[in-house]
């Protein structure tokens, strides 16, 4: 009860203010609390648990960084939740700055990234990581600086190199962090170009590319017994809940996110950045490339596209050309792109978490957090 009416406050006091640092912080620590302290979430003991206190046992389905990173904090002497209160702390310091730094409103997008997919970050220590490590990335598919490599009318610059190192470094904490290499395309050729990219990339995992291909590229990372579980009775069994929810939840938020972008490009008035939400159109039609990889292997790949949310919340809000807290009255056309937006994260939430995970997830998330019960009760 605690838990939720402070996160219900913090919520509504962050969502009315545009950039207020102190409330900022305060947020900041709240999530961090949240992120560190909560304990019998989904996979925490079969999963990280297991994997902090014997990380032989993971062989072949961990990533070289991640183990290292376990490695040297049980070298250290940190219990398992010492190192996961550092790391969360890192992860949240990682999406903060960078928040801070590209958003006009960084209150609004952290409060809506509490709603989405926060809860699920919490669960998903190992993915959490690696989508921190993009986030970070993000900032340099936003700029065009000095060119390295020119090879006829393509150029690679040193943000780009920036962004391909970081991405590679979470690939070795989460292999599948590779998809977001695809965002490069995005920034680099037009609409059309990424489509059929995309169109390509999908037939190409479905129907050219073997498991055994797929579990090569894994191997480099650490983790190439990871197809195994994939294919697994007990996997396929669940088919809907790794399938058909994963194709939904990527359908409704690339279908709603796309529309928006294409909203706002085909106003005359009212919106800046334009060349920024171009990105975030072709970065959601690109990430589409997840299809061929739910349909054949699994549907967690879909996490991949979730962790775009903080990209996209920072995109649509900058191209937003009147202060939204200023203005007498908001516009028509501002209030349906909110609207859409809270529809986006509200609906996403839903699907991912609200069908399946209320027990698992959300429940622990309110009831099970050592640090505010101890305080609180």
């Amino acid at each position: 009860m605690i838990v939720g009416c402070i996160t219900i406050l913090l919520f509504l006091m962050s969502i009315f203010s545009k950039k207020n640092k102190a409330l900022y912080i305060v947020l900041f620590i709240w999530m961090w609390f949240l992120m560190a302290f909560t304990t019998g979430i989904a996979d925490e003991q079969e999963v990280y648990m297991s994997r902090y206190a014997s990380p032989e046992l993971w062989a072949g389905n961990s990533e070289i960084l991640y183990n290292a990173i376990i490695l040297l904090f049980r070298k250290a002497g940190c219990t398992f939740y010492q190192y996961k209160a550092i790391i969360t702390f890192f992860q949240l310091l990682l999406i903060f700055t960078t928040v801070w730094k590209l958003s006009k409103y960084p209150n609004i997008v952290c409060c809506l990234y509490m709603i989405y997919p926060f809860p699920l970050n919490i669960a998903q220590m190992r993915h959490a990581l690696a989508t921190a490590i993009f986030v970070f990335a993000i900032r340099y598919l936003f700029v065009d600086d000095k060119v390295l490599i020119k090879i006829n009318k393509f150029k690679l610059l040193r943000s780009d190199f920036k962004y391909i190192c970081l991405i590679l470094i979470a690939a070795c904490i989460h292999s599948a962090s590779l998809i977001w290499l695809v965002l490069l395309v995005a920034k680099k050729f037009d609409l059309k170009t990424n489509i059929v990219f995309t169109a390509f990339f999908n037939f190409l995992i479905v129907f050219l590319l073997s498991p055994q291909n797929i579990m090569k590229i894994l191997e480099v990372f650490g983790a190439g017994s990871r197809m195994e579980a994939y294919f697994s009775a007990e996997y396929q069994s669940s088919s809907w809940r790794h399938y058909g929810g994963a194709l939904l939840n990527v359908t409704f938020t690339a279908a709603l996110l796309i529309f928006l972008c294409f909203y706002i490009l085909n106003k005359k008035s009212g919106y800046v950045n334009k060349s920024q939400v171009m990105l975030a159109m072709k970065a959601n039609i690109s990430i589409l490339c997840i299809y061929g990889l739910i349909i054949k292997y699994t549907g967690e790949v879909y996490r991949l596209q979730e962790s775009m949310t903080i990209m996209n919340l920072i995109i649509l809000f900058n191209a937003l050309k009147s202060d939204l807290f200023s203005a007498s009255r908001v516009s028509q056309s501002y209030a349906l792109v909110f609207a859409g937006v809270f529809l986006f994260i509200l609906g996403a939430a839903y699907i991912s978490i609200g069908m399946y995970l209320i027990p698992t997830i959300l429940k622990p998330i309110l009831q099970n957090n050592i640090l505010i019960n101890y305080i609180f009760y």
